[in-house]
């Protein structure tokens, strides 16, 4: 730490900053400092004598508060060791914001691990340990780390986690990467494990996963006191647990009820004489046989290691243990625990603040929260390799713009705020952005983008997003625009979820939401019910128009997946889109009708009586508001399938379905008999794409879907995704 200043150096530090400052201001570009991973607090902050920390930049803008400042990151690696904290007096203006930016020219990290030497790692020779792994193969391969001898001693722990009550809200342990890739906790079955005999159902296909075999005891649900005291007990029929007899932390991984119920929970005792395994906590519905059927891995298992990049840390001892993967012996690869347990940047009730180009990479915790204020931007900064979320946005026309967001645990970006009274927006947004690989910590629920909760106004678009296990896009509020994104390979583990999925029919005031120019693709293809849009359980007012939907289902199991899935929906439209290989482009399911209007009435009474539609500016901009116990509500009439084009060259349609055999019209299947079904075309020839083998789905401007449906738009497929590169933009000059 740099010594105290006295009186005296304190002034000649002050009189050098003042006319720094003077000089910046004189030429117009408000303040400017510099920060360096080789600077010193005790610097002026120039490019020549910068600072070493944002902290001590952010408090010379406090000390001198120019009319606008810009802090440059020079080139490099800054350590992070706490938060970098702002508040309301570190606001900018609109005129003369403040800016935190990358030098031009250079490429600066904000970085919340530790690094390992590569030569910390060697042989492992315990014949203890080297008994306990499984694979004799793995064993000479085996290397070892004493993190505890380096001073690393602070590794989080495994904690319960998952659905609802489930997740106890602990921060998450330390992560291993090597070049930049996370590496597998070591676990059974590998990935690409299949053990048919050893599942059931829809599931038999499924990689990477066992079943029970048989339900011992139930143990207690969410509402049990002893929810978090004792768990239920399950059989099984492999023989695997017989090796881990000194495995002393062992997790399973998996669902053990409803496929949304996703759980991370620890094992208290397996009986290898009763072939029986107890768990330590509940589950939220206990556990239970489900259409969606169970599945789990084990996993934190030394045994278990025999895939490079597979890993087990000793937490008593310190000792970490890898099988390296290749890129490990490649000179310059980069080996490195995600020690931070914190928020990297945190803001309240800040306004007019950008930070541009910056890297923030590796943690524990989340990456940039936002509360209240107005106008913060995360503009063209890459966030990588978090436990938590990415960014979260509380507030008043704050955004993301340009950013690539990959490998987080949480969610990717969380857009809350709006007046849900007034119905004043938020104006929130994220834009031309990428987000990949996302929610692997919090796995179900935790989407690559949120409309929160009770929030109004907020627009996501512009956006690639890839790689979820559950859904991309979660509907919270109202009047949010979701447009021009492309979203594929999403919803790829668990089932009955969808793309963009709203549950709102509890809050039938939440309405307003329009989801238009979209390309949703790739989902669905191995799992029953993997659908794209999902209003599920009454879910009220969206407007679904002029999206393309590729590829949203599957053969086998599969088919059973819906490219708009409404779950006895109200007053909503889908309309001028393209469905292509979809097997069911759009059904009204009964189910939540069926299952939920009684419970649902009594819920709608007492919201109505909560909520004076006379002062609220609800009843104007969604009138139907005002009939609502007029109309039918059990299935409602007032959701429309109309003027949509559906083109299946390579994947049949479900022509029929249930036991029933329902019939299909038009390309919609209507369980209800209620949806209003018109003007749609089933083309059993190319309707007129510029080249649909290439997954170009413009239309030519002489397309028989423009003669056949009148008025059918020309979907600008090309302006779809980010309009430019995503990330840092490290070798640009610019302003």
């Amino acid at each position: 730490m740099p010594a105290k200043l006295g009186p005296f150096a304190t002034r000649i530090r002050d009189c050098v900053a003042g006319l720094v400052l003077a000089a910046s201001l004189a030429w117009g570009q408000g303040a400017v400092y510099y920060v360096a991973p080789d600077g010193l607090d005790t610097n002026p902050g120039t490019r020549e004598q910068p600072f070493a920390s944002l902290e001590r930049a952010r408090d010379a803008i406090r000390e001198q508060r120019p009319a606008g400042a810009t802090v440059y990151l020079r080139g490099g690696r800054y350590a992070v060791q706490r938060t970098f904290a702002l508040t309301k007096e570190d606001s900018g203006t609109a005129e003369a914001p403040i800016v935190y930016a990358t030098a031009p020219g250079e490429s600066a990290a904000l970085f919340g691990g530790t690094e390992l030497d590569k030569a910390w790692f060697v042989p492992v020779t315990d014949p203890a340990v080297l008994a306990r792994v499984i694979d004799p193969e793995a064993r000479p391969r085996l290397l070892q780390c004493d993190l505890g001898a380096r001073e690393i001693t602070d590794y989080g722990e495994l904690s319960r986690r998952g659905f609802h009550k489930a997740n106890l809200g602990k921060t998450p342990p330390v992560e291993l990467y090597v070049g930049g890739e996370r590496m597998t906790r070591a676990r059974w079955p590998n990935p690409g494990d299949h053990f048919p005999d050893y599942l059931r159902g829809g599931q038999k296909h499924r990689h990477g996963a066992v079943g029970r075999s048989r339900i011992v005891d139930p143990g207690p649900g969410m509402n049990d006191p002893d929810f978090l005291e004792r768990g239920g007990i399950i059989g099984y029929e492999f023989d695997r647990p017989a090796r881990w007899t000194q495995a002393e932390d062992i997790w399973l991984d998996g669902v053990f009820t409803w496929s949304w119920e996703w759980s991370y929970n620890q094992v208290a005792g397996i009986d290898l004489e009763k072939q029986e395994i107890t768990l330590r906590y509940g589950e939220v519905g206990k556990i239970a046989d489900r259409y969606s059927f169970d599945y789990f891995f084990a996993e934190n298992l030394l045994e278990e290691i025999d895939q490079p990049g597979e890993y087990y840390l000793n937490r008593q001892t310190g000792i970490l243990y890898l099988l390296p993967p290749d890129s490990f012996a490649r000179e310059g690869t980069s080996v490195t625990l995600a020690t931070f347990a914190g928020t990297m940047i945190s803001l309240e009730d800040v306004s007019h603040v950008v930070f541009r180009d910056l890297v923030l990479d590796s943690g524990r915790g989340s990456g940039i929260i936002c509360r209240g204020g107005a106008d913060v931007l995360v503009e063209h900064c890459e966030i990588r390799n978090l436990a938590g979320s990415a960014v979260s946005l509380n507030g008043r026309r704050h955004g993301v713009r340009g950013c690539l967001i990959h490998q987080v645990g949480g969610a990717g970006v969380s857009l809350q705020g709006g007046n849900p009274e007034t119905l004043e927006p938020a104006e929130c947004f994220v834009e031309d952005s990428e987000i990949s690989h996302f929610a692997w910590y919090s796995k179900v629920y935790t989407s690559a983008a949120a409309l929160g909760f009770r929030s109004v106004g907020n627009r996501i678009s512009h956006n690639r997003i890839r790689r979820g296990p559950h859904l991309a896009i979660v509907v919270y509020g109202n009047d949010h625009l979701i447009e021009y994104n492309d979203i594929g390979h999403v919803v790829e583990d668990f089932t009955d979820m969808g793309i963009i999925y709203g549950n709102l029919g509890d809050r039938p005031l939440e309405r307003g939401t329009v989801i238009r120019r979209n390309y949703f693709h790739h989902v669905g293809q191995e799992h029953h019910l993997q659908n794209g849009v999902y209003p599920d359980n009454m879910t009220m007012g969206w407007v679904i128009e002029e999206n393309i939907f590729h590829r949203i289902g599957g053969s086998g199991g599969a088919a059973n997946t819906r490219a708009i899935n409404l779950n006895t929906a109200a007053h909503v439209v889908s309309r001028h889109n393209i469905f292509v290989d979809c097997t069911i482009p759009l059904m009204m399911s009964s189910h939540a009708g069926n299952a939920h209007f009684e419970r649902q009435t009594e819920t709608w009474k007492r919201y109505f009586a909560e909520h004076d539609l006379a002062t609220l500016p609800h009843a104007q901009k969604y009138p139907e508001l005002l009939r609502f116990f007029d109309e039918p509500r059990q299935f409602p009439d007032t959701c429309v399938f109309e003027r949509n084009l559906v083109y299946n060259p390579d994947v049949p349609l479900m022509l029929h379905y249930g036991r029933n055999r329902l019939p299909m019209r038009e390309g919609a299947l209507d369980e209800t008999g209620t949806l209003q079904v018109r003007a749609n075309w089933v083309a059993e020839t190319d309707p007129g794409f510029m080249d649909a083998g290439a997954g170009n789905f413009a239309l030519r401007p002489d397309a028989a879907v423009f003669e056949r449906i009148p008025g059918f738009p020309a979907i600008p497929f090309g302006e779809i995704g980010p309009r430019g590169p995503v990330g840092p933009r490290g070798g640009e000059i610019r302003p």
